[in-house]
């Protein structure tokens, strides 16, 4: 009977979950780190023995994540370029995290009715649209797969109190998860508190269990920050104090219980002064300290909060900015993994409450039961209309300036967005502004050139490009596209000199720049020149008709690269 009520639920709670989940279906890829991915593995896809090693012995995006990579990688075979499937398979993923969620959960508390409110809390929050919605979300899909089933393998271990298969599986599984993210690297606290709950009492065995687990964390948390580091991602800057780095993860924690109860104002990207000011730490103080205080306090009559709220508190620790290396101050995607532990307190507390026997139990059931059905109800609507924001780059790009107005990057990000849609002025509007707020954003100067380019006003895009170089002296991408106006304008020598150094300063820019610095010798007549970098671009692996360049005509000069919004360093 309980088995037919457990496929019952669960099989309620998946449809429910998927209906939630539909708009997803037809999203398209959006500029933020989508097109980075899948332009890298459409690349790829060919030499699949070759690519599957050279994912798993390079960092992409500053991060090492081959088993996300790997996916895309298999995607791309069948699929190529239509985002179908690859949000098709996100969803997916998400469906198989929230039946993992609610096996943890029933491992732990036992009853149905905690496992199934909690997972539905959890499923059909719209903070886990980001993830689910976003195609490069993956791998916070993945990492939380691996992650819950290692904590799903380890119970099952503790049940039998013996080294078994089960806590060999949950180290394997943990490794798959580690290469999926490196945020599960607080995984084996985690365990700890497990064993708490379990009543486990401390000893060399507890301990020697860990050990694996430790040492795996240290090295995949070694990786990523060599990862992040060798791409100069990890900053130094006004955070760098303890104190600040303080009142940032504390502001953080209380940011992120604000947005799990009150999921409103919800962006792609929060800027920094959502979580600042001296009244927002004040508060977020008070927050931390009340549920440090309920964890003690509640420790006298039950174990369950004070693992639901270390829970919640250990996986969330690496995204607090205690080690800076984002753009953006927080995420919703953060909260994936970290907010089960909330939902756990919150399904027990329900849970409690309906079994209670007090004064006015019927009402307060009711009222409770209302409450519960008003939240899902609510949170489905939210999520279903968060999916379709992330719809593409303008939809996307727009929500989060009605969110959050005069940000920076938010701006250059939409114009990159209007610019890929061919609306060149407005794009020209959202750069200036993005200027007007940061004079030294040399990026949006580059970007507004690359628009004057395509509008045909090479004299505006040369002085754009040279204001980035200006700013920026080490940007590649500037020296390139002021090449390419160069070319449209006759002046070769310039160009040739730009090209140059772009192959000085960028080898991933060589094939391009030599092509181009060939092109410019060849309407000179400096024709041995032309031939020896058109050697070189064959000897990069290129292909190259040399009759293309008896006409050299204007349309076949570099014109720019594409107008791009700046990602936000993922972790």
């Amino acid at each position: 009977m309980k088995n037919l009520k457990i496929i019952f639920f669960t099989g309620l709670i998946l449809i429910i979950i998927f209906s939630v989940f539909l708009p997803c279906l037809k999203n398209d890829f959006v500029a933020l780190d989508d097109s980075a991915y899948i332009t890298e593995i459409i690349s790829l896809r060919h030499t699949s023995l070759q690519s599957i090693k050279y994912i798993f012995t390079s960092f992409f995006l500053t991060m090492y994540q081959p088993l996300n990579r790997v996916s895309y990688l298999f995607e791309s075979k069948f699929f190529g370029l239509n985002p179908f499937p690859y949000h098709l398979a996100n969803v997916i993923l998400h469906l198989i995290n929230c039946l993992f969620v609610f096996w943890l959960i029933y491992l732990l508390s036992g009853k149905i009715a905690i496992s199934s409110i909690a997972t539905i809390l959890f499923a059909i929050h719209p903070l886990r649209v980001e993830p689910v919605a976003w195609v490069s979300g993956r791998q916070d899909l993945l990492c939380a797969l691996f992650f819950l089933l290692t904590i799903i393998y380890y119970c099952y271990y503790l049940r039998g109190r013996k080294i078994n298969k089960y806590y060999y599986f949950s180290l394997v599984l943990f490794i798959f998860s580690l290469l999926s993210k490196a945020m599960a690297v607080t995984l084996p606290v985690i365990l700890i508190f497990v064993d708490y709950l379990f009543h486990r009492k401390p000893d060399k065995k507890m301990f020697l269990d860990k050990v694996p687990f430790f040492i795996l964390s240290f090295v995949f948390g070694l990786v990523a920050i060599i990862g992040k580091y060798l791409s100069g991602a990890l900053r130094s800057d006004n955070l760098a104090t303890l104190l600040n780095k303080f009142v940032i993860a504390v502001s953080s924690i209380a940011f992120y219980i604000n947005k799990i109860l009150f999921p409103v104002k919800l962006s792609c990207f929060y800027p920094y002064y959502v979580i600042g000011g001296k009244p927002f730490f004040l508060y977020s103080l008070v927050v931390f300290t009340v549920l440090v205080i309920a964890m003690i306090l509640s420790s006298r009559y039950t174990r369950k909060v004070v693992f639901g709220g270390a829970f919640f508190l250990v996986a969330i620790l690496p995204v607090l900015q205690l080690v800076p290396i984002n753009l953006s101050i927080a995420a919703d995607r953060y909260t994936y993994v970290s907010s089960i532990g909330l939902v756990y307190i919150i399904a027990c507390g329900c849970v409690w409450v309906y079994t209670k026997r007090m004064k006015y139990t019927l009402w307060v059931n009711f009222f409770l039961s209302v409450l519960l059905i008003t939240a899902i109800v609510t949170l489905s609507y939210l999520t279903w209309e968060r999916c379709q924001v992330w719809r593409d780059d303008l939809t996307l790009w727009n929500d989060a300036l009605g969110n959050y107005v005069n940000v920076d990057l938010i701006y250059n990000n939409r114009g990159a967005a209007y610019s890929a849609k061919g609306n060149y002025n407005q794009a020209i509007a959202d750069y200036s502004k993005t200027i007007e707020l940061n004079p030294n954003f040399f990026e949006a100067y580059d970007n507004r050139g690359i628009v004057y380019i395509h509008n045909g006003n090479y004299s505006q895009a040369i002085l754009d490009f040279t204001k980035a170089i200006e700013i920026n002296h080490k940007y590649a991408n500037a020296y390139y596209n002021r090449a390419g106006a160069y070319v449209n304008i006759n002046n070769y020598d310039k160009a040739i000199s730009d090209f140059s150094k772009v192959i000085e300063l960028e080898p991933g820019y060589c094939a391009d720049a030599y092509y181009g610095r060939a092109k410019a010798y060849w309407a000179k007549q400096e024709y041995d020149k032309a031939w020896q970098d058109i050697h070189i671009v064959e000897g990069l692996g290129f292909k190259i008709d040399p009759i293309f360049f008896k006409g050299l005509e204007k349309s076949n000069v570099p014109q720019g690269k594409k107008s791009k919004s700046i990602p936000i360093l993922k972790q």
